[in-house]
């Protein structure tokens, strides 16, 4: 690390330290919006969230703990951020970290601009402005008006296989890395439809050692 911290040093980036009990691996690490999702692995402790909570609050950043489990390595072995409102998450052993996603707090979880969080279909989760829900009306009455002003937030895209859930986005570029002709198919379908452009990488030989497109990549602001 001493080579890549003098580097970010000399850029003027400030930099923060996790202290021992804590430790923490860069690939549990996903960052969407203002929320800060942190993998809890072999590699990363729960001691380690609770310094990047308390260091990051100032910044209006959440911090959530997401165990990771025997499917994977890190958290960003099983899912990536496609962009600021869609995951790609990697079928079957990636459904626990999904599951642990879609039921955590939505309303605390989001701005609170957004309001009040439903689920929809397809793992998307909709939301209207908390002026449209009226207290003192039925629930259904609630959802009804709440409907006229929804918004997308958080979308789920599943591939078959964990290597094609690393996707690394660098402005308008997602690069991309499918294990087989359905997951390029998918990823492919998903960066054109969003208006953006794949870039597919050859990175097996990195694989070999459990790495990935977001294990080789710093991104600065």
């Amino acid at each position: 690390m001493g080579p890549v911290r003098k580097a970010l040093e000399d850029m003027e980036i400030q930099l923060f330290d996790i202290n021992k009990p804590g430790t923490l691996d860069g690939g549990d690490v996903l960052r969407v919006n203002t929320d800060m999702f942190v993998g809890i692995s072999e590699r990363t402790n729960k001691e380690a969230v609770n310094q990047i909570s308390k260091i990051l609050s100032p910044y209006g950043i959440r911090v959530y703990g997401v165990p990771v489990g025997t499917g994977g390595l890190h958290l960003k072995s099983l899912i990536t951020a496609l962009d600021s409102q869609t995951l790609v998450v990697a079928r079957g052993v990636g459904l626990p970290i999904r599951q642990t996603i879609e039921q955590m707090d939505m309303e605390d979880l989001l701005a609170t601009e957004y309001g009040y969080v439903f689920p929809y279909h397809h793992g998307t989760f909709l939301c209207c402005p908390p002026c449209f829900l009226l207290p003192w009306s039925p629930l259904s009455i609630q959802l009804i008006l709440g409907s006229l002003y929804l918004l997308i937030i958080c979308r789920f895209i599943e591939v078959t296989h964990p290597l094609s859930a690393n996707v690394l986005r660098v402005n308008n570029y997602v690069f991309i890395q499918p294990a087989n002709e359905e997951d390029r198919e998918i990823l492919i379908t998903a960066c054109e439809e969003r208006g953006l452009t794949p870039v597919e990488m050859d990175m097996s030989e990195t694989a070999k050692a459990d790495g990935a497109l977001t294990c080789c990549s710093i991104l600065l602001p």
